[in-house]
């Protein structure tokens, strides 16, 4: 099923997907940048859909992928990283992860697509390029080194590249030249961020 929003209709919808903290994480984010959210679609519902208020007026849409990212120690894995799980349904059920999860991109280009990691203990937002997880590659974790989230914190964000290699299911690289920028925001405040 995809959303029906202003006359244009995109972006399949996935029910009953419990992000409310998430969401609400994000929402949260978007007021103390200093915009305003008008309007979500809320928390049992992904994509998280959002029309911002920006404090000049401006209004934007924003379609969210959220997903978590945390930082769980498992064995065989070094205890300093963190990792985004991109989980939407029943990720143990093999013909859902096989099925096509595609991005939804508003044909207009009106409305904005993301896909963030919402990183509740550490208060950051990790953002990963929509181009190169389209389709979403459903029960894969994304993992990341606890000194790059330590960067963002201190500085308000930080940028850093990851190796994106093929495997086992991927016989190609997701990025063309085998690396991928990842972005991580803090999302307390604005401090040293980028455009504002």
């Amino acid at each position: 099923m995809a959303h029906e929003l202003s006359g244009r209709s995109y972006a399949g919808a996935y029910q009953g997907v419990h992000r409310r903290r998430h969401h609400e994480f994000i929402e949260r984010a978007v007021a103390r940048s200093g915009a305003r959210v008008v309007a979500t679609t809320g928390g049992s519902e992904a994509p998280l859909f959002l029309s911002v208020e920006e404090p000049n007026g401006e209004r934007l849409g924003i379609c969210v992928y959220v997903f978590l990212a945390n930082r769980k120690a498992i064995r065989n894995r070094p205890q300093d990283e963190h990792r985004l799980q991109v989980r939407y349904g029943d990720v143990n059920d093999p013909a859902w992860r096989r099925r096509p999860h595609p991005i939804g991109y508003d044909p207009l280009g009106v409305d904005v697509t993301l896909v963030v990691g919402a990183h509740l203990d550490d208060d950051l937002l990790i953002g990963l390029d929509p181009l190169l997880y389209d389709p979403l590659p459903i029960g894969i974790s994304i993992e990341f080194k606890a000194a790059e989230l330590d960067q963002a914190q201190q500085a308000g964000w930080h940028v850093w590249e990851r190796d994106n290699i093929s495997g086992a299911k991927r016989k190609a690289p997701r990025a063309p030249a085998g690396l991928e920028t990842v972005v991580a925001l803090s999302a307390l405040n604005r401090k040293s961020c980028p455009h504002h």
